[in-house]
């Protein structure tokens, strides 16, 4: 998806703290705040996955990511039928939630789940504490996702409980910093 200019984007990351990873044909990307970069990477299940590390190791990366965050697009044709305003509605939808919870159940127990709000779009963010994988029960979970008439967005961040609180805000921080697909 990404085209000639990443190698442009990879070239300036190098030199800079904190900086913009958007894939062209799509407008999907994120510029995280300091000290937070981003770096494309890959997970089978999502056509894009852009990851979110912090440059002082703080918080610190938890369970068998590679990364702090992943920032994701999975192309979805189906809601290509749909409009934002339509698609913002499914939130409200007690079957799409229920859907969304089972998946989310598969990496631990869900402790919060509250609507939110992105440019025009609006999604559902989760807390879970996992209870999965060699580091069961020391893994906090930030999830959210959006779905976009180009796709699912997905936001996923791990770390130590301990200080989860206050990494959330930073994992909002950079949510907001999500640029949705066109």
């Amino acid at each position: 998806m990404f085209g000639r200019n990443l190698v442009v984007i990879i070239a300036l990351a190098k030199i800079s703290p904190a900086f913009a990873l958007t894939d062209e044909t799509t407008g999907f990307g994120v510029d995280p705040p300091a000290p937070y970069v981003a770096s494309l990477t890959s997970h089978p299940a999502h056509d894009t996955t852009i990851a979110v590390d912090s440059t002082t190791g703080k918080p610190p990366v938890a369970g068998t990511s590679k990364h702090l965050c992943g920032v994701s697009l999975k192309a979805t044709p189906a809601n290509a039928d749909y409009s934002q305003a339509e698609l913002n509605k499914g939130v409200d939808i007690s079957e799409w939630r229920e859907a969304a919870r089972n998946v989310v159940r598969n990496l631990g127990p869900i402790d919060r789940e509250s609507v939110f709000a992105l440019n025009k779009a609006r999604g559902v963010e989760y807390v879970v504490y996992s209870d999965k994988g060699p580091d069961a029960g020391n893994v906090a979970l930030f999830l959210s996702i959006i779905e976009t008439p180009r796709g699912r967005v997905s936001l996923s961040c791990a770390t130590a409980r301990e200080g989860f609180e206050a990494a959330m805000t930073d994992f909002k921080s950079i949510r907001s910093k999500i640029t949705l697909p066109k």
